[in-house]
């Protein structure tokens, strides 16, 4: 990375750390890299998630961040994704915005934990309850796309075995 996008990575981690939005959007009009991490792999939208606990709703920061593509699977040196940490502080508003986002509630850390675990261990019910509907419905999307990929691969199989034995087409 050229020092001067270091630079401004840099500071826009300090800028999300702080909960400074006008820092935040302007290093990002001015091509900071939203995935940039620091020494310990905490990206801003990790950040952001230590920010929405100390001083409280920070929605707009975690947007900016979203609309810059931060990435969401992005995880820290421990394997922590920002959805975790969403989980393990009991942040239902961030989690929500992440799982929107695409953040996969099932995955796991380098200490084999979800983020419902996370959430669980922390006494967060309402989060684990949100991570624990979302993994569903993730499932259940994944199994119904699989199921329709597969019933297609039949059909078309069905057709080229008709075409060849010459029936129909």
């Amino acid at each position: 990375m050229r020092d001067a996008q270091r630079s401004l990575a840099e500071k826009l981690i300090a800028a999300t750390a702080a909960g400074d939005l006008a820092a935040m959007r302007d290093l990002l009009r001015q091509g900071a890299d939203a995935n940039g991490a620091d020494a310990q792999g905490f990206t801003p939208l990790m950040l952001a998630a230590y920010h929405w606990q100390i001083k409280g709703d920070f929605a707009a920061g975690v947007r900016l961040l979203l609309d810059a593509r931060a990435d969401v699977a992005a995880a820290n040196a421990a394997g922590h994704t920002a959805l975790m940490i969403a989980a393990i502080y009991g942040l239902t508003g961030m989690a929500e915005m992440l799982v929107a986002a695409g953040a996969d509630p099932a995955k796991k850390s380098a200490g084999r934990l979800t983020a419902e675990d996370m959430a669980l261990r922390n006494g967060h019910e309402e989060v684990a309850a949100l991570l624990r509907q979302a993994a569903a419905e993730r499932r259940l999307r994944a199994g119904t796309e699989g199921g329709i990929a597969r019933l297609r691969e039949n059909l078309k199989a069905r057709a080229r075995h008709l075409k060849k034995t010459g029936f129909g087409f």
